[in-house]
């Protein structure tokens, strides 16, 4: 998924188009479903507006009367699947940025033309490729906590490792 959401690469760099088919499978599976979850929010919004419209008797007298009217009517027409459908074929059709852009930028400019798509590549994008962050704090974690230091307190140890991984961070006062 984190591939196909890279502009720079979409399904262009997968070595078999059953891969990128498969991809592209469950970016259109978690889009609809985050598009289903926030219709229905809508729609809970929609009957909660409702009830409050249905207390007031002189609700054809005020002003937002017709915009709400001509809102309700221009709702999105499509199951949340089609709507998915249709902006990841967006996606795919819109050409390739050049290699030096960063994904997460080109995301933020152009979550006004995808943004369902974007929440997705947003979360999708910021994992981290490799456990070598946590290798290094298990590593501290060992160092640290030695046989000589057997007695330390899971608290304590756990303040240790903190001020370990985080001390390079704090530049010295000169």
């Amino acid at each position: 998924m984190t591939t196909f959401l890279n502009p720079r690469f979409k399904n262009l760099t997968f070595s078999e188009s059953k891969s990128a088919e498969n991809a592209k499978q469950y970016v259109k599976n978690a889009l609809a479903q985050r598009m289903n979850s926030m219709i229905n929010m809508a729609t809970e919004c929609e009957a909660t507006q409702q009830e409050e419209k249905n207390g007031d008797e002189d609700d054809e007298f005020k002003v937002w009367s017709t915009y709400e009217k001509t809102v309700s009517e221009t709702k999105p027409r499509g199951t949340p699947l089609s709507r998915a459908i249709v902006e990841i074929q967006r996606y795919l059709d819109e050409d390739v940025p050049e290699r030096k852009c960063k994904p997460l930028e080109w995301w933020k400019n152009n979550a006004a033309i995808y943004p369902h798509l974007s929440e997705i590549a947003k979360e999708k994008l910021c994992t981290l490729a490799t456990s070598v962050p946590c290798e290094r704090i298990f590593s501290k974690a060992g160092l640290t906590i030695t046989n000589r230091r057997n007695r330390l307190s899971e608290n304590k140890a756990k303040i240790l490792l903190f001020l370990n991984c985080n001390s390079k961070l704090v530049r010295p006062i000169k």
